[in-house]
C-alpha cells in the first residue's frame, strides 16, 4: 500500500521501501509516479491511499480532483 498525504514535512523519519514513516513527495507528480512504479515492481497489488481533505469541507478541491485523475490514469 502506498499512502500519501498533503502536509508540511516535520522532523519525522521519511518513508522508504523498507522503512515505515512519512513521504515528503506527495506534492510532486513525477516522484509520486516513480514511487508507484517502484511499488508495482515489488508487489503483486498496489493500492494508492491518499489522505487528504480539509475538515468540514464536503466537496473535493482542485488538488483532490487533480490527484484523483493522476492516480486513475
Amino acid at each position: 500500500m502506498l499512502s500519501l498525504a498533503e502536509f508540511i514535512q516535520t522532523n519525522r523519519e521519511k518513508a522508504g521501501l523498507s522503512v515505515y514513516g512519512l513521504s515528503d513527495k506527495s506534492n510532486i507528480p513525477l516522484e509520486v509516479l516513480e514511487d508507484i512504479e517502484e511499488a508495482k515492481s515489488n508487489a503483486d497489488i498496489v493500492i494508492v491511499f491518499p489522505h487528504w481533505g480539509t475538515e468540514y469541507v464536503y466537496r473535493p478541491d482542485y488538488s483532490q480532483q487533480y490527484w484523483t485523475k493522476f492516480f486513475y490514469d
